[in-house]
């Protein structure tokens, strides 16, 4: 493996085990929860608007690969 495939590797596991981002929003006012039927991956994202209708808050939670956990 090339340095930098481990490079990539370690950054993916890093991104996998500190799961930035993820987390409820209090008042979430939209949310979609999708499913990879191929290989099992969840995610749902949640959102909550200011008053200007801009994102004040984003959160997602999951669960699955550690390539779609750190993505």
């Amino acid at each position: 493996m090339s340095s930098l495939e481990q490079m990539y590797q370690q950054v993916i596991l890093d991104h996998s085990r500190e799961r930035r981002g993820s987390g409820t929003v209090d008042n979430i006012q939209a949310s979609s929860h999708q499913v990879n039927p191929t290989c099992g991956d969840e995610v749902t994202l949640g959102l909550s608007l200011s008053d200007e209708n801009k994102i004040a808050e984003l959160s997602w939670d999951g669960s699955g690969c550690s390539i779609s956990q750190a993505s």
